[in-house]
């Protein structure tokens, strides 16, 4: 079984869900075993009064989101019974197990032997998102509610919920009795003794954690000089209390048992600082005991249970310098005996302390020495001055070493020492014969300056990068020392191109800006020991190297594109001033192509010139092509006698839509060749359309290309039948004795149409029965008819050749035989 299955828990039933619950507690064993919890732990069962009705309402709208989850509540049934436990108050285990308890079906269910099992335990927040620790609860939870859940594979399922508590108070460890000697602090660590302090742990969080002592003290004849009963008290921040007892026995130490015979402290040697040694025995240390292995120092006057008392006394002895030895005298006594010196109380033994002189003096020697040399040579003679010396315990004798003798004495005089730079060495020795040194320099000048002699006038022409570096020795003439020349300088008075001049330095520099002017330069000379003088030259500067030019580079553009700006060139000169200019020339076709160029030109400051030609090439690379063209669609129309020029045609039907661009020179020209076939009322153009490009096309050249012709055909045609006007019926006396036929006069059959031409076809129906009996073609209607009533029939008409569906039925007209008069 896992240690977080060993785990208990206090658990207290205080609100049960139903009635059935109280009923069911009234089965449930109100103890445990006492050898079935840990000693810190127990289960306890109470059976609360039933809950009021608002309660219940409350409990039961907080937890309806939870019924689907629990099938029925508590309530639930399947192929068994689960009633679930309701307000479980859980109170963790302590830090030995981790604050942590896993809530079992033995906790949740009234009976956990209802169901077969396994279960199912699911741990919620009010909200019933799960628990990323469920089963488990730990210190997290303390002072939450939270809903749980137990579920079996048959689907049946109950809830309840339960609150996590803490009442326990903190977790003491390690508070174990302790044997320590006298010699020892009997404080705990925490209080900076010697005794450890115990461990304290509380799942809530530990709020104090103190101890009281009970002190025993015992006496000469006891095996222990004290006995201290040491409670240790802690609470957490519930309020909650624990508390353990540690029994300290002080051991006695006694000079009577050899074990305990002391140790003298080691001799010392220490250096001597005059007015500032620390000889304490804090620093040189104490006589020692050893007990069980530990040296433990024996302080005078220190506050412990041993009544041992220790004392000392020093009796110093001077040697070289400050220096001395100390002969330091320990005594120690134990209360406990008598006094008897041959037998070890008290026991004594000398200590040596050493404070010795090792520790050179300490010197700071001069500054840097200069001094000008004698008018008459180049040497100097004169005093030297001291040295700084200390030492902290003795005196000090001090000498002087110097490239030309020796000084006896802190500084002193000096004769005939040459010009240049010598090291000095200073020597300090104490009363120990202890030594240290120091050095510094000692520097002789020349003092007496140069002859300066320059050169009356120079001309100074500038290089390809517009300046001149000249030498100083270039404007000398001759200058000279009494002790060597070391050094000539040069540098350039104020003019108006540097207007403060510059320093002195081994050449002097020119540019364009000092063209035409009147300049003067000085001339520095200088000796080994730095004495100068000066001299000065006037110099004239010129240029002559013309400027120079590189165009911007050739290009290739297309001729729709915008023509280049123009870019500056690259050009130097070795004067500044100097500035560009161009011209532009255009070759170019009116197509777009062709060349142009951009001539550049430099001028510099004094009128010397360059110049280049860039060249920028203008093509057209995508030419004008017949993916451009789109050209009219075929046209036919049924109006009549229309109107058919480009302009009088839809979109699309009228002329070719072009697309080109800038670099295209595109004409368009149309050709009508017409085939009359009824015309006006039928007939075709055939309209042949022409587009040249004359970027392109050439017309001394056979298939040139930039020429395209396209034929669009223009159909007129008449589907619209002719507009017939038929006479009225007609009722006529026939003057035939014998009443066979009369002489009709009916009016002439009329029409209109686009064409001026037409065609009558006219049928007659003789008595008007359904028979077609004579055909006619002619429009006009009169003549001689046979008696009786006929129908005159004009189905259609021909209209240039172009046969048309009849009409809507012809009229008819009837003849009547009538009376002849009398």
């Amino acid at each position: 079984m896992s240690r977080k299955n060993r785990k208990r828990a206090y658990i207290q039933l205080q609100k049960p869900k139903t009635e059935y619950f109280l009923k069911t507690l009234e089965r449930l064993p109100l103890f445990i075993k006492p050898h079935q919890a840990h000693p810190n732990d127990h289960f306890e069962f109470t059976k609360p009064t039933k809950r009021t009705l608002a309660s219940a309402c409350y409990r039961a709208s907080l937890l309806a989101g939870l019924l689907l989850l629990a099938g029925w509540g508590n309530r639930a049934y399947a192929q068994c019974a689960l009633v679930c436990n309701d307000d479980l108050n859980v109170s963790l285990p302590g830090p030995s197990y981790d604050c942590e308890l896993e809530l079992t079906v033995d906790i949740l269910l009234e009976d956990p032997n209802a169901c077969v099992g396994p279960y199912t335990v699911t741990i919620m927040s009010l909200q019933g998102i799960p628990l990323p620790s469920s089963p488990y609860v730990n210190e997290t939870h303390i002072g939450h509610s939270y809903i749980y859940s137990v579920a079996e594979p048959g689907g049946n399922s109950c809830w309840g919920t339960l609150n996590v508590e803490d009442k326990l108070g903190p977790e003491i460890t390690n508070c174990g009795d302790h044997v320590i000697p006298c010699l020892r602090n009997y404080k705990p660590t925490i209080d900076g003794g010697s005794v450890p302090t115990p461990s304290v742990a509380d799942c809530s969080g530990v709020a104090s954690f103190s101890y009281t002592d009970v002190i025993d003290h015992g006496t000469c004849n006891s095996p222990y000089v004290a006995f201290i009963l040491r409670t240790w008290t802690a609470t957490d921040v519930n309020g909650f209390s624990s508390s353990c007892q540690q029994y300290i026995t002080v051991q006695r130490v006694t000079l009577s048992n050899p074990v305990f015979t002391p140790v003298c402290p080691a001799n010392v040697d220490l250096q001597c600082n005059i007015g500032s040694q620390n000889t304490s025995p804090a620093v040189t240390g104490y006589p020692t005991i050893t007990v069980g292995g530990v040296a433990y120092p024996v302080i005078p006057g220190a506050n412990n249970f041993c009544e041992i008392a220790a004392s000392f006394v020093d009796e110093p002895f001077p040697i070289c310098g400050g220096g001395k030895k100390i002969l330091r005298t320990w005594t120690i006594y134990d209360w406990c005996l008598p006094t008897n010196v041959g037998n070890g109380n008290p026991w004594s033994c000398i200590q040596v302390i050493k404070l010795n002189d090792t520790t050179p003096p300490t010197i700071t020697c001069p500054g840097p020495i200069t001094q000008n040399s004698a008018s008459a040579g180049c040497y100097a003679s004169f005093n030297l001055p001291a040295a700084t010396v200390t030492d902290a315990c003795s005196a000090v004798t001090v000498k002087v070493l110097t490239p030309f003798g020796i000084v006896n004495g802190n500084g002193g005089p000096i004769f005939n020492v040459p010009v240049g730079t010598h090291t000095i060495t200073y020597i300090a020795t104490d009363a120990c014969g202890n030594v240290s040194q120091c050095n510094t320099t000692l520097t002789v000048r020349d003092a007496s300056a140069p002859v300066a002699v320059c050169i009356q006038y120079s001309t100074v022409s500038l290089t390809d990068d517009g300046t001149a570096i000249i030498a100083a020795t270039s404007f000398d003439n001759g200058s000279s020392d009494n002790c060597g020349i070391n050094q000539m300088l040069v540098r350039r008075m104020p003019s108006d191109c540097d207007a403060d001049g510059t320093p002195f330095e081994t050449f002097a520099a020119f540019n364009c800006c000092d063209i035409g002017e009147d300049l003067m330069v000085t001339l520095q000379v200088a000796d080994a020991a730095g004495n100068v003088n000066t001299c000065m030259v006037e110099v004239e500067v010129q240029d002559k190297i013309n400027p120079t030019i590189i165009c911007p580079a050739d290009k290739t553009i297309e001729c729709s594109d915008p023509v280049p700006t123009v870019a500056a060139p690259v050009f130097s000169d070795n004067c500044t001033g100097a500035t560009w200019a161009q011209v532009e020339t255009n070759n170019l076709t009116n197509c777009g192509t062709g060349f142009i160029w951009h001539t550049y030109t430099v001028t510099d400051a004094g009128g010397r010139t360059a110049s280049c030609v860039q060249t920028i090439t203008v093509r057209n690379s995508t030419p004008f092509n017949a993916t451009g063209i789109v050209w009219p669609l075929d046209y036919t129309t049924y109006q009549c006698s229309p109107t058919l020029e480009p302009d009088d045609l839809p979109a699309g039907y009228d002329v070719p839509t072009i697309t080109e661009d800038a670099c295209d020179l595109v004409a368009v020209a149309h050709t009508d060749q017409p085939l009359y076939t009824n015309f006006p009322a039928c007939y075709k153009i055939l309209r042949k359309w022409i587009v040249i490009d004359w970027c392109r096309y050439n017309p001394n050249i056979p298939n040139s290309p930039g020429y395209w012709e396209f034929t669009q055909v223009i159909k007129v045609m008449d589907n619209t039948p002719p507009a017939i006007v038929c006479p009225g019926n007609v009722t006529v006396q026939s003057l035939d004795a014998n009443c066979g036929t009369g002489a009709v006069s009916v009016p002439a059959l009329t029409a209109t149409d686009c064409s001026p031409t037409l065609i009558w076809t006219v049928k007659f129906d003789f008595n008007s029965n359904g028979t077609i009996d004579q055909t006619g073609s002619s429009a006009n209607l009169s003549g001689n008819y046979p008696f009786g009533t006929h129908t005159v029939q004009q189905p259609w008409k021909m209209d240039a050749a172009i046969s048309l569906p009849a009409p809507s039925p012809s009229p008819s007209w009837t003849a009547k035989n009538q009376p002849r008069s009398v």
